[in-house]
């Protein structure tokens, strides 16, 4: 009978695997968060990179220059997928959170541009300008749908509700007061205007 085989365990502070041309292509270590896997190509540039703390763990993909394209992660209760352009910028994000998830979309400059999300099962889309300022919103807030509009500034202007009961229009000057409200009742609709100072000039009927 042939004996069994001893188990044999290799302990090193740090391991390092190269090719045939001694070029190292792997890499094994534990840094001062935790453990850290990386892959090299044959130029030595990490192209892959795992590492694992106590509350998250991050997968990243490198291009040959050295610029971070994906990375793959989680942080305790959220997970998420990151997307960089040719230039190492973060283009697109996608979130997974407590609350739901969230997708981002930026520009070149990495401003928040769109932004689509389901919070809390009330789902939205944001539409930003290239200052990041909010431009249009559409939504359902507690089962009404919505639609609201801002200026440059970031400022609302319009808002349209389509609430089954009352549904109503309202638009607002630059500094935030209402000047035009229509909505529409069971049996009727209703107008009103106001001027700056919200005093109210007409309404009908």
């Amino acid at each position: 009978m042939n004996a069994p085989q001893q188990k044999r365990i290799l302990e090193a502070d740090e391991f390092v695997l190269r090719d045939a041309k001694g070029k190292v292509r792997a890499r094994l270590k534990v840094g001062e968060g935790g453990p850290i896997l990386k892959f090299s190509d044959s130029s030595e540039n990490v192209r892959a990179q795992l590492a694992v703390g106590d509350e998250s763990s991050v997968l990243q993909f490198h291009r040959a220059d050295g610029k971070l394209q994906v990375a793959v992660g989680e942080l305790q209760d959220a997970s998420g997928l990151a997307l960089y352009d040719a230039n190492g910028k973060q283009r697109t994000m996608l979130v997974i959170a407590e609350q739901g998830p969230v997708l981002i979309l930026k520009d070149a400059a990495e401003k928040l541009r769109v932004q689509l999300a389901v919070l809390e099962d009330q789902p939205f889309l944001e539409l930003r300008g290239p200052e990041g300022n909010l431009q249009m919103m559409l939504g359902v807030i507690e089962e009404a749908p919505q639609f609201m509009l801002h200026d440059a500034n970031g400022m609302l202007r319009v808002i349209l509700t389509g609430s089954a009961d009352n549904p109503g229009l309202a638009v607002h000057d630059e500094n935030g007061k209402i000047r035009v409200w229509v909505t529409m009742g069971e049996d009727n609709a209703t107008i009103a205007l106001f001027d700056a100072q919200g005093k109210l000039l007409y309404s009908a009927p």
